[in-house]
């Protein structure tokens, strides 16, 4: 079997495997506007979601080869979601995991990579702009430092809502498109498109996942693992719906359909079976 998931341009299958649709689907006109807790509520609607929530957590937890499957695996899916497709989660079967593991290394490097982004803007602001903020702050006095402190938060917001969106920009485009180059044009048109939606849903969707993760602790600590799999979901279904909003026409920036080498197996014609006559037995009749 070969590494990269086949398209069904390469094969000519009747019918076509089961929960890859045979055209896209048409979408909606409008995309809805993002909303954190849609997003943990697709999230609950998976087959089993207990179950795919600790699977997901427990790879997320094992580093190295547990990221690359669940980010080839969430990488998948996220292509299947821009699909239309009613199942977007495709069953993790071992057969697999090759494939989901070769996927994932650059959903992997984009993820940890924004992450090192956001970081870094945290670490330069909180070097650079809070002595600046406690200095305004013990020379002025009444509006003076309530102002400063405001545009301190805005200009923080605001540079964390950047990273964030080129961040998010970068990890869609790879989850989506894993054999093409990443070019800083395309990556910058999607980051002004989903900047300002992700600003006003990254709050809330913040609270969500950290009283998940806290209800998790609470169930003698093992909770946690399948709450930072239902984050996972929820953050793959958000970037799916910043996609939708900033997408032009539904079918924008739309992948080609794949199948994965479990469902290549499954769709296979398989050889009718012929019964063979038994020899007669030695000594018996002619």
């Amino acid at each position: 079997m070969s590494g990269a998931a086949l398209t069904t341009d390469d094969l000519d299958l009747e019918p076509p495997p089961a929960g890859v649709p045979v055209a896209l689907a048409p979408g909606p006109a409008r995309a809805p506007a993002p909303s954190a807790w849609r997003a943990f509520l697709l999230a609950t609607s998976v087959p089993r979601p207990w179950l795919v929530w600790s699977i997901a957590g427990a790879l997320t937890a094992l580093p190295i080869l547990g990221w690359l499957v669940v980010y080839g695996w969430l990488g998948e899916a996220h292509r299947r979601l821009a699909q239309h497709d009613p199942q977007p989660l495709p069953p993790l079967r071992l057969i697999d995991l090759p494939v989901h593991a070769r996927s994932g290394l650059a959903p992997l490097l984009a993820g940890h990579g924004g992450a090192l982004a956001l970081g870094a803007t945290l670490l330069a602001f909180a070097i650079t702009l809070l002595p600046a903020l406690a200095f305004v702050l013990a020379l002025g006095e009444g509006p003076l430092g309530a102002l400063a402190l405001i545009a301190g938060a805005g200009l923080a917001s605001g540079a964390l809502a950047v990273s964030a969106a080129l961040a998010t920009a970068a990890l869609t485009h790879v989850e989506l498109h894993r054999d093409e180059p990443l070019a800083l044009p395309a990556l910058l048109r999607a980051a002004r498109r989903t900047w300002w939606p992700l600003l006003r849903v990254a709050p809330g969707f913040a609270v969500i996942a950290v009283a998940c993760v806290a209800l998790g602790a609470l169930a003698c600590g093992v909770g946690v693992v399948p709450a930072l799999g239902c984050v996972q979901l929820a953050a793959l279904h958000l970037r799916s719906q910043l996609r939708e909003a900033a997408a032009a026409h539904p079918h924008e920036d739309v992948p080609p359909r794949s199948l994965l080498p479990s469902e290549l197996r499954a769709a296979a014609p398989t050889a009718p079976r012929v019964r063979v006559p038994r020899p007669p037995a030695r000594g018996g009749p002619s």
